[in-house]
């Protein structure tokens, strides 16, 4: 019979962890850096895909890439008031942003609709 005790650490602390695959190449990463933590996904390439973490102001975000560029952003801005961002192509950058505020008196949702375009730098 064993009757060794449980020495395993019941803390494991890092800055950065890095999930690899069967080929080794970093697949997930979950760190803590200065802007704030987060936690990324890649695809074979090693290009970003999923990105979510404090990125913005030190604010809530989820990233979402297609060709290493980002389609989708969902965040929440320092006032609380929640962020939504579609980008289309590589010459314009389009924003679609929906703001809704919720009325504690007629329980009722207000929505506010706002688009906007932004001079962005060619890949």
């Amino acid at each position: 019979m064993n009757t060794t005790a449980d020495t395993s650490p019941t803390v494991f602390r890092t800055h950065r962890l890095e999930i690899v695959d069967n080929k080794g190449r970093v697949r997930i990463t979950l760190g803590a850096e200065e802007d704030g933590p987060h936690l990324t996904f890649y695809d074979e390439q090693g290009h970003i895909q999923i990105s979510l973490g404090m990125h913005v102001d030190h604010q809530p975000t989820l990233l979402l890439f297609e060709h290493r560029v980002p389609r989708i952003e969902l965040g929440i801005k320092k006032d609380g008031d929640p962020t939504l961002a579609l980008f289309h192509n590589r010459s314009v950058t389009w924003g679609d942003f929906i703001k809704a505020r919720w009325n504690q008196r007629d329980d009722q949702a207000r929505a506010r609709y706002q688009r906007r375009a932004q001079k962005k730098k060619a890949a």
